[in-house]
């Protein structure tokens, strides 16, 4: 119900993103490296957000009475949100010479976008923003203080497995979550 928003809101973020990278990185300054990479990580924390946010349903699940479909409903729209995101932030970062490159990027919002949804399986769509927007400030502070852990991917150069693999695996165990418990439902919602 609420996809065609979020896809707007997505694609308005591709081009926020790519101007806000463009214009940081043509400045030619000192620490425009790292404001880049930050802002970026600011807006891919904001694509990752739109994404839980989208995923919960504005009338709780009144559609148990699908059965055994509403899993593959709830996979099949987290699954697209999440590539419409990606594709999202891939079109934002292609050719602006983003400082950690395309791929960071990608890998990223990935994370971000499975800590998303984890937070709207386990607080519900309304809060699930909280998780991206936590991240956000602890993958800033990692990226400033060049921490080493692969946890914290935002602060690990784009051909780092380890830190592809932490955020690939979080993204395919949020996918699980939100296929088999759904998102958080309040009483009331």
């Amino acid at each position: 119900r609420r996809m065609p928003a979020a896809v707007a809101v997505l694609a308005v973020c591709a081009l926020l993103l790519q101007w806000a990278v463009r214009s940081t990185v043509s400045q030619h300054t000192t620490g425009s490296t790292a404001s880049a990479r930050q802002l970026g990580l600011l807006l891919e924390a904001l694509v990752a957000a739109v994404v839980s946010a989208a995923l919960h349903g504005p009338f709780g699940e009144s559609e148990r009475i699908s059965g055994r479909r509403l899993p593959w409903l709830r996979l099949t729209a987290a699954s697209l949100l999440t590539v419409v995101a990606l594709g999202a932030v891939y079109a934002g970062v292609v050719g602006t010479a983003i400082p950690n490159g395309e791929f960071a990027a990608v890998r990223d919002t990935a994370g971000l976008v499975g800590i998303g949804i984890v937070g709207t399986v386990v607080i519900g769509g309304h809060f699930g923003w909280i998780g991206p927007g936590a991240y956000w400030a602890l993958g800033t502070y990692a990226t400033a203080d060049h921490w080493q852990t692969p946890w914290t991917w935002p602060a690990r150069p784009s051909g780092d497995v380890g830190a592809a693999l932490c955020a690939f695996a979080l993204l395919a165990a949020s996918l699980l979550a939100i296929t088999i418990v759904g998102p958080r439902q309040h009483s009331r919602d």
